[in-house]
């Protein structure tokens, strides 16, 4: 079941080690915090109690976001204690976000998981709390989980699409998104969480492995500064 027994000093090991930085980011002046899956923790009733502890740390005031928007949005009226607590939400998992078991999602995919997204928005427009959008260059799950029955999606709209095709334009829609109350700020998923292959570091290149079982029939292409350049592309001047 779920705990709220290391909330309280996970907070204050943040605190005291990382808050006080001065390249810390922060929102307002408050450093800020993205909890993970809110909208689990409020389904077992403990959202509100894990908000509580981490805003009662001294010296702290941090800015919580809440990984929360997925899938479908809520009718509007909807009561949820991440509107009514939260400073913002966003969606960690893009890719479970898009309902699809496609391997190249193709452009209307990517715009009707963005629409439901403009749902989520506004909801938090209404609740008077922030909305950060978040994208992702692709998942493949498999190296971390060999067993995993998870459909891959590939990292270009279509099997003839140029690689870096799905981040490019998954950006574009997203970057409407976006709103001054948050810094423009917008989330990739996820700069370091390699286990699901979405990394956007650069990388070297290196000859195919041929484990078929791991790319399950995907191109990958090494792609060195690729998606660090698509992101400055379809960044550039609107974010800032």
């Amino acid at each position: 079941g779920y705990t709220t027994q290391r909330v309280k000093n996970d907070m204050q090991y943040m605190c005291d080690n990382y808050f006080n930085r001065a390249n810390y980011y922060r929102i307002d002046g408050r450093p800020i915090v993205v909890i993970a899956l809110t909208r689990v923790l409020e389904r077992h009733e403990a959202l509100a109690d894990v908000i509580s502890i981490m805003r009662s740390i001294d010296g702290c005031d941090p800015y919580l976001i809440g990984d929360h928007a997925f899938q479908l949005a809520p009718d509007i009226g909807h009561q949820s204690v991440a509107f009514d607590s939260l400073d913002a939400i966003t969606n960690h998992d893009v890719y479970g976000g898009m309902m699809t078991v496609d391997n190249y999602v193709g452009e209307d995919t990517i715009e009707n998981y963005y629409l439901e997204q403009s749902n989520w928005k506004l909801h938090t427009v209404l609740s008077k709390i922030g909305f950060i959008p978040s994208v992702t260059p692709g998942f493949n799950n498999r190296a971390f989980d060999p067993q995993s029955s998870l459909t891959p999606m590939a990292r270009k709209l279509t099997s003839l699409s140029d690689s870096g095709s799905t981040f490019r334009f998954a950006l574009g829609e997203a970057r409407r998104q976006v709103t001054q109350g948050t810094n423009n700020l917008l989330l990739v998923n996820s700069f370091n969480h390699w286990i699901d292959d979405t990394q956007i570091e650069p990388v070297t290149g290196a000859p195919l492995s041929g484990v078929e079982s791991l790319t399950q029939g995907i191109d990958y292409e090494a792609y060195r500064e690729q998606y660090l350049n698509i992101l400055n592309e379809r960044t550039e001047g609107q974010m800032r």
